[in-house]
């Protein structure tokens, strides 16, 4: 029986090894191959919300035993990097749940922020995108990039703004599905930070043209109408003309049913661009490839 549990284990180690040969030649060179494995890895643990870095460690741990250590540690501080930061948020969390002061009213439910935080010497070129978030967003990165300060002074963190997701709670309208009859209701939504910066000034004012709200974030116009015509898609916001001007509104049920919700989808076609998906910012990518093969280059 000992012999044969031993033969197994041999036999699937040899199955793995050919893999990973194979792989190896496709790529043309193990260095090629470990480079295309972090990049993986890194977007694989930013899309990762809950920290769970148990797979990716097991797997790391099979790699250095085929490449060696020297050549999987970048790949072993990128997932260090996402085990320190769970430990930093839960300390942050904590700190900032038992601080009253941090809301602007006793029944308000806190507004949590997480953060991945990564040393970028050993990770690979990320997306880079300069705007500015709404100031009651950009309140909360404060507040923990503060108590992140108190706990590890020196330290400072640098935001990659573009790069994250957030979880919003948002009033749509839609129609029934058992009377067709149009009804607003609120639905979980999540989305990138550039999106609900765009959605959260509709809390200041229900009117905004497309050049008012690329002034207001420092987007461009192209990315301000690519970026609301998620919100478009949604039923979160509708369209408007005012002379030449896109304006976007919160809708109505009323403004709805007359305009016979149809037109909508005129508009949200209108751009989408030569992508169906180009709208969804689940599709963003977190890694810069054209960054990754400037540095491959040197």
């Amino acid at each position: 029986v000992i012999t044969g549990e031993v033969g197994r284990v041999s036999s699937n180690s040899r199955r793995a090894g050919d893999i990973l040969s194979m792989l190896v030649g496709i790529y043309g060179s193990k260095e090629l191959f470990v480079n295309e494995y972090r990049m993986m890895l890194a977007d694989k643990l930013l899309a990762n919300l809950e920290y769970d870095t148990d797979r990716e460690v097991h797997n790391l741990e099979l790699l250095k035993l085929r490449f060696g250590e020297m050549s999987m540690r970048q790949c072993e501080v990128i997932i260090k990097d996402i085990d320190d930061s769970k430990r930093i948020f839960h300390n942050i969390r904590s700190t900032l749940e038992n601080d009253a002061s941090t809301r602007i009213n006793e029944d308000e439910e806190p507004v949590m922020v997480d953060a991945a935080i990564v040393s970028h010497i050993f990770w690979p070129a990320l997306q880079k995108e300069q705007f500015k978030n709404h100031p009651r967003i950009q309140a909360k990165i404060d507040q923990f990039s503060i108590e992140y300060a108190k706990l590890k002074n020196p330290r400072r963190l640098i935001w990659m703004k573009q790069l994250g997701t957030v979880q919003l709670e948002v009033e749509v309208y839609e129609e029934d599905e058992r009377d067709g009859v149009l009804t607003s209701h609120v639905k979980e939504v999540t989305c990138t930070p550039a999106h609900a910066t765009l959605l959260a000034h509709f809390e200041d004012n229900d009117r905004w043209s497309v050049d008012e709200l690329a002034t207001e974030t420092g987007m461009s116009e192209e990315l301000v109408k690519k970026r609301m015509g998620f919100w478009i898609n949604q039923h979160v916001i509708q369209t408007t003309r005012s002379s030449s001007d896109l304006i976007y509104t919160l809708p109505s049920v009323e403004y709805v049913a007359d305009s016979n919700y149809g037109g909508l989808t005129d508009h949200r076609e209108h751009h989408r661009h030569d992508d169906d998906d180009d709208d969804d910012p689940n599709r963003e990518q977190a890694i810069s490839l054209s960054a990754h093969e400037e540095e491959e280059i040197k």
